[in-house]
């Protein structure tokens, strides 16, 4: 058809759309023209049913008058420019909008420019996005509000005919949703994935949110249904599973009578009557099993469009970048699904940037993504892309979780939690009961912390600095944590807490392109997968993460202090004092030589510790006698009837600390010269670089130089179970003691005549007397 005068009108309008998106001159706009000339088809061409005949003038004066009227055409208005009657929100919607939404009541009546809920999302690659453009991920928004805290319910869903139908919006941001700008190359469209993107037009999702206080305050007031939530064009509604099918379903069809006498329109087609799996963006919940999981027929068409492209193209085949991207992308929708999927896909990335002409890096973008370019599909892209079909095979699914009195945790994806960095400190868990361990690396080697374990992870030579990056080994103590740590939280979750934002993010992302850290990335999901836990990851400040930070840190030297109390003398205080023990007071970093579960050592120190309501055993080194002491006490006169302490004491009644014992409960006594301690076997642990790995090998170090005292500072009251006979607590607060037990003064003068005259059996036969 030849071009008519309103033909060029349109052109010049092209130009003008062109300018205003991109900023560029107009003189630069005429090449861009044809390019997003499918953009504004609609608003330019497309007629109403009652103008279906008209002719190109016609249309051309419906053209150049739109922009008159500051607001968008759709195919319902008519080919002047008015508003076609009967699709335009109601009365009935409009007094439902809140005094704090007058703003939002006009952009609905006057048309209103277009805004995102958050940013665009940052593409690299035109419209073909790596796992790197994964960063504005989403908080499972449609799992938050999907349940509503109901585990076992019936949902539907409806989708509404035309979001934009009822909403007037300014001409020159008519069509920002599906729009890539010719210039920028930025790719605009509403997004709303369980895994995936928060991108989303502003206006859309806030008059959502009246469509859903509407349906909840008219349609579902017995609160046996609830609207949970819809985005943009979506609705969600959950019912009770006592509802039934049938009740539930006139619930859904009186819901699309409201939204139509609010002149909003559902289509009939799409919607999704009340069933316990549903359908949503192309991925099944179930919310029995409370799982998310992939379509059969989805999964079938998938792998069959990947079996094809190996079987096209055999290994050292050029393949069309194309059909590579068309596959990695098919698998991307899936890759969320499965545990560590998104790594997986990084080979498979990787090959579609690798181009068989060298040359083709240097093109412009939309050259390296013509008809005609080909890559390398290499041996461990190959690998991967069956690798993933295995998975996908498998049926893999996605566990969600609902958290009833925090339901903006419902889904937890990417660990999300209602707690704060000082109760994941105290508590090692979040509010919800995840465990929350801790993790840090230096150059040479991990540190792990979770409640009262440590673990330090020794990194070969060949994977300390400088040879590896910080990162790398920052990750790989991620992983190690999990192999560490998986087989106690098997089948549920674990939210690790790093101070290195790379590995937060490759945990949240379960996967990375940096070459360095992909096999380490793989290590952590192949352990996620073997004891099936769900795994997410939180940044923590450095400086909250001193105890990981010291651990990693540390450096063993020959401990001239590590003098460990045997074994069966230890055993036989727990019957002479009131409480079970519950701290260690001082041990290697990883508790080599602790007697106890929970210790404290260098990087977490007894002195630093609240010991109200703790049962502390020490044997602390002698340099540092005087502080132990000090702190216990001050420690035990605050909460005397549930804290108590047992000391292992040189006699050493001139030393400035000596009147600390005052009160101290005498349990054992030793003679000079008694056989009462070990040591680590140096020899054997000794390494190359000069330090000391940690090893249970210990060795008696001869007759000590000096008597000993066990003493025992006891709680106050005798313990509140009520025990009698035997296990009763004696006067001296000593449990079974049948006679008062030698007590010290701190007096050293005093003292020293009473230990004196004490036998090495005399103490426990008085105890047992």
């Amino acid at each position: 058809m030849a071009k008519c005068r309103g033909w060029h009108s349109s052109q010049l309008l092209l130009q003008r759309l062109v300018k205003d998106l991109v900023g560029v001159p107009l003189q630069q706009c005429r090449t861009a023209v044809v390019r997003v000339r499918f953009v504004v088809v609609r608003m330019l061409i497309a007629p109403t049913p009652m103008t279906t005949r008209r002719t190109c003038r016609s249309r051309s004066r419906a053209t150049v008058s739109a922009p008159l009227t500051g607001r968008q055409m759709t195919f319902h208005d008519t080919g002047d420019g008015l508003y076609a009657p009967g699709v335009r929100y109601t009365d009935e919607l409009y007094r439902h909008f809140l005094p704090e939404e007058a703003e939002l009541e006009k952009a609905c009546k006057e048309g209103h420019r277009t805004e995102f809920v958050t940013k665009p999302i940052r593409y690299k690659r035109d419209n073909h996005p790596s796992c790197y453009e994964y960063a504005d991920r989403s908080e499972a928004d449609c799992l938050r509000a999907a349940q509503a805290g109901r585990p076992r319910c019936l949902m539907d869903g409806f989708e509404l005919s035309d979001a934009f139908w009822n909403n007037a919006r300014y001409q020159p941001h008519c069509d920002y949703m599906g729009v890539q700008l010719p210039v920028s190359k930025a790719f605009y469209r509403a997004r709303y994935d369980m895994f995936g993107f928060t991108d989303a037009p502003k206006h859309q999702a806030e008059v959502a949110q009246v469509f859903k206080r509407m349906l909840n305050n008219i349609v579902y007031a017995d609160g046996r249904s609830e609207c949970t939530g819809v985005f943009v064009d979506d609705g969600h509604t959950v019912h009770d599973e006592e509802l039934g099918v049938e009740a539930a379903t006139s619930c859904v069809r009186a819901a699309h009578a409201q939204l139509a006498k609010a002149g909003v329109r559902v289509s009939e087609k799409k919607t999704q009557w009340p069933s316990q799996v549903k359908d949503y963006v192309g991925r099944e919940i179930h919310f029995v099993p409370q799982h998310v999981g992939a379509a059969r027929p989805r999964v079938e068409k998938y792998m069959s469009a990947a079996n094809k492209l190996l079987s096209d193209y055999p290994e050292g085949t050029p393949v069309p970048r194309q059909e590579l991207a068309a596959v990695v992308g098919k698998f991307q929708f899936l890759a969320p699904l499965v545990k560590g999927g998104q790594n997986m896909l990084a080979p498979i990335y990787r090959a579609r940037d690798h181009f068989t002409d060298p040359r083709a890096r240097d093109w412009s973008a939309n050259a390296q993504w013509g008809t005609d370019v080909s890559v390398t599909l290499g041996r461990e892209a190959r690998a991967e892309v069956g690798r993933f079909c295995d998975s996908l095979l498998a049926d893999p699914v996605r566990r969600y979780y609902i958290e009833k009195d925090a339901p903006q945790c419902t889904g937890w994806w990417t660990g999300q939690h209602s707690g704060d960095r000082p109760y994941l400190t105290r508590h090692w868990c979040t509010p919800e009961g995840v465990p929350a361990p801790t993790m840090d690396a230096s150059g040479w080697q991990g540190g792990i912390a979770y409640q009262d374990r440590r673990h330090i992870v020794d990194f070969p030579a060949h994977e300390r600095s400088p040879h590896k990056s910080s990162n790398f080994r920052e990750a790989s103590t991620f992983a190690s944590t999990v192999e560490l740590l998986g087989p106690e939280f098997a089948g549920g979750r674990m939210l690790g807490r790093s101070d290195n934002s790379t590995t937060v993010s490759l945990v949240n992302w379960q996967g990375t392109m940096a070459s360095e850290l992909w096999p380490v990335c793989e290590r952590l999901f192949r352990a996620a997968r073997l004891y099936d836990l769900d795994v997410a990851a939180e940044h923590i400040p450095s400086k909250e993460n001193d105890l990981s930070d010291g651990l990693s840190r540390y450096v063993r030297h020959k401990d001239y202090s590590d003098w460990q109390y045997r074994r069966d003398e230890f055993e036989s205080l727990a019957q002479y004092t009131v409480y079970p023990f519950t701290l260690d007071g001082g041990a290697d970093p990883v508790g080599t030589n602790s007697h106890l579960p929970r210790f404290c050592l260098v990087v977490d120190s007894f002195l630093r510790r609240d010991l109200q309501g703790e049962h502390v055993y020490a044997n602390p080194d002698f340099s540092v006698i005087g502080e132990y002491l000090r702190h216990f006490l001050e420690h035990y006169r605050s909460s005397p009837g549930d804290t108590s302490g047992v000391f292992v004491l040189p006699v050493w009644d001139t030393y400035d600390w000596w009147p600390l014992v005052r009160g101290g409960r005498v349990l054992k006594y030793y003679p000079r010269g008694s056989h009462l301690f070990t040591s680590p076997e140096w020899r054997h642990l000794q390494q190359p670089d000069g330090s000391y790995a940690f090893g249970s090998e210990r060795a008696f170090r001869g007759p000590t130089q000096w008597a000993v005292v066990v003493l025992y500072f006891p709680p106050t009251v005798p313990c509140r179970r009520g025990v009698t006979g035997a296990q009763a607590v004696g006067e001296a607060g000593v449990r079974g003691a049948g006679q008062r037990v030698p007590v010290l003064s701190g007096d050293a003068q005093r003292d020293r005549r009473l230990l004196s005259g004490l036998r090495p059996d005399v103490v426990p036969a008085m105890l047992r007397s």
